[in-house]
């Protein structure tokens, strides 16, 4: 165990001085005296003194008083032993599924809600004919071939995978493509196109990252962690389904 001093005027820690930047070992029989001493711990909180091992010192002045009093902040059992757990997320954040409903063929035929019944406000829905022209008015529903469907998220997350579910099989084609970051990175997540006639009844995992992905949210670039969502199905056909987006978020 070593300290290391920043002050610039001389400083006797312990019966030990010490000079700026000048670095000291401490040896087992003094580390009481170290540890009993109120001006090291007053200085390891302020940072005016470091310490470490023959490596590296301590960040943060909680972990410096904690190694030097030889406090472990691993976590344990009330039995004692140490709890170790497998990092899946950033510290703090949490898994929460980010579901988006969507109808073919419709105009705003998306939607993600809280629980006071008010729009998110992240899904956008653009529907088109088979000229790839822009369908603006209802009475020509009837006429479209594919929807788009945008779920931007005005917060940074971690994407796992997707969950699909529908509670009626179409008796059609309908083949769902996701492209996260449109536009920009343009990353394929279903190449191929996922055939909603072969899903199934129910909720189905149609995407499993096995680990997460960040997804960092910029105000003026909405389009960096959102995906696009494309289908392609007979004119006119509606279907409805959830989807339901995996995700690690802060509280």
């Amino acid at each position: 165990m070593k300290v290391k001093y920043l002050g610039q005027t001389d400083k006797v820690y312990a019966g030990q001085t010490l000079s700026q930047n000048q670095e000291y070992e401490i040896q087992t029989t003094e580390l009481l005296k170290w540890q009993s001493d109120d001006l090291v711990i007053q200085d390891l909180s302020s940072g005016t003194l470091l310490i470490g091992d023959a490596i590296s010192y301590q960040s943060g002045s909680s972990n410096a008083i904690n190694y030097l009093l030889q406090i472990e902040n691993k976590p344990k059992d009330p039995s004692g032993r140490e709890i170790v757990r497998m990092s899946a997320t950033i510290e703090g954040w949490h898994y929460q599924l980010l579901s988006t409903e969507i109808e073919t063929a419709k105009l705003n035929g998306s939607s993600s809600i809280n629980d006071s019944n008010s729009s998110l406000s992240i899904t956008s829905q653009f529907i088109y004919d088979n000229q790839n022209n822009l369908i603006i008015d209802e009475q020509n529903e009837i006429n479209a071939v594919k929807t788009i469907c945008y779920v931007k998220p005005t917060w940074s997350y971690e994407i796992l995978g997707a969950i699909f579910s529908q509670s009626e099989i179409p008796t059609t084609d309908i083949r769902l493509f996701a492209t996260g970051s449109p536009g920009i990175a343009n990353v394929s997540f279903a190449t191929g196109g996922i055939n909603l006639k072969h899903i199934g009844l129910g909720a189905q995992k149609i995407a499993d990252g096995r680990a997460s992905k960040y997804m960092q949210y910029y105000s003026q670039i909405p389009d960096a962690n959102a995906f696009k969502i494309t289908l392609l199905h007979q004119a006119g056909v509606k279907h409805k389904f959830q989807l339901s987006f995996e995700t690690f978020k802060q509280l």
